[in-house]
């Protein structure tokens, strides 16, 4: 800001865009100095002067920018006015949906976003396998860009439906994505995104547009989606410990309780193998003085028990 030493309760600023300019010092000749002027009603008049200079420019991105990809594919996107945005309060952009033309003429339909499962399949032919490699690449992933712009004038011109969704990309629904083995190349990918239909709305047949130039991206934010398993299996989520046999507690258990639990219980030990009978005694070898047990076995064979002294 601009201050004059001998008027220091006083300061200048000037706003572009409502933001104050940068000030760049003069030369020391111009920094200072007096100007002797007239004044209407007292006559010839002088008073300091200070000068400086700033930039005359105004501000070329005047938009924010948000444009989603689920899978690879560009499926909606939004806007918003730096200027709103300065205002203190959060802006909210939500984006559920996704719009493709309908069969029904002069409308639109409404597609939502679902998780389909993927499937794996062996098949070792080249072109299969390159053809999944593509769609593996940017399956299970959510991305979405942040982009600075500057909005130029609205034109209205006629609104133009497609078969596809944005930028020419089909979208469809789908229950799986069935995929060559081979080309997942061992990634833990468990869904892709669907696209079924979940309504129409008519289309306007004109639209007020606007057209973005000087677009920068300044940020970018990624979401790999996978089911528990698929987490687990990349050591993303720990898995999940071994469920230990609790042990009840039989004084808190009503009289019908308690002989179910009993019941239970004995029918689990009757069907536990039996142990092993020991029959008799076999005579000991000549010149051994050891004397052997033989066992018999459940499938009535007879062994030698070594196991004792």
């Amino acid at each position: 800001m601009a201050v004059i030493s001998t008027l220091p309760s006083v300061s200048v600023t000037v706003k572009v865009d409502n933001v104050e300019a940068p000030e760049y010092a003069p030369t020391q000749d111009e920094a200072s100095g007096t100007k002797i002027g007239t004044i209407t009603d007292g006559g010839s008049h002088s008073w300091p002067r200070m000068t400086t200079y700033i930039e005359s420019r105004h501000k070329e991105l005047n938009v924010i920018s948000v444009r989603v990809f689920i899978d690879g594919k560009y499926v909606q996107g939004s806007s918003e006015y730096l200027k709103r945005a300065r205002k203190g309060r959060p802006c909210t952009n939500s984006i559920a949906k996704t719009y493709t033309q309908s069969d029904k003429e002069g409308h639109l339909a409404s597609r939502a976003f679902t998780f389909a499962p993927v499937t794996s399949v062996e098949d070792d032919s080249k072109e299969r396998i390159a053809k999944d490699a593509k769609t593996v690449k940017s399956l299970g992933e959510i991305r979405v860009l942040i982009q600075l712009a500057q909005l130029k004038k609205s034109k209205t011109k006629q609104k133009r439906t497609t078969s596809a969704g944005s930028d020419g990309v089909v979208h469809e629904k789908r229950d799986a994505f069935i995929l060559a083995e081979k080309a997942q190349k061992g990634k833990a990918i468990s869904h892709g995104t669907s696209f079924p239909i979940t309504g129409t709305i008519p289309a306007s047949p004109r639209t007020s547009t606007s057209t973005a130039g000087n677009v920068v991206a300044i940020g970018e934010y990624v979401f790999q989606y996978r089911s528990r398993d698929a987490l687990q299996a990349e050591m993303i989520l720990p898995r999940s410990p071994s469920v230990s046999a609790e042990v009840p507690d039989v004084t808190a258990m009503s009289l019908t309780e308690l002989r179910s639990f009993t019941q239970k219980l004995l029918q689990s030990q009757m069907a536990a193998p039996l142990p092993v009978k020991r029959e008799r005694e076999a005579e000991p070898e000549e010149g051994n003085g050891r004397r052997y047990k033989m066992v018999k076995l459940d499938n009535g064979k007879a062994a030698v028990d070594l196991t004792e002294d």
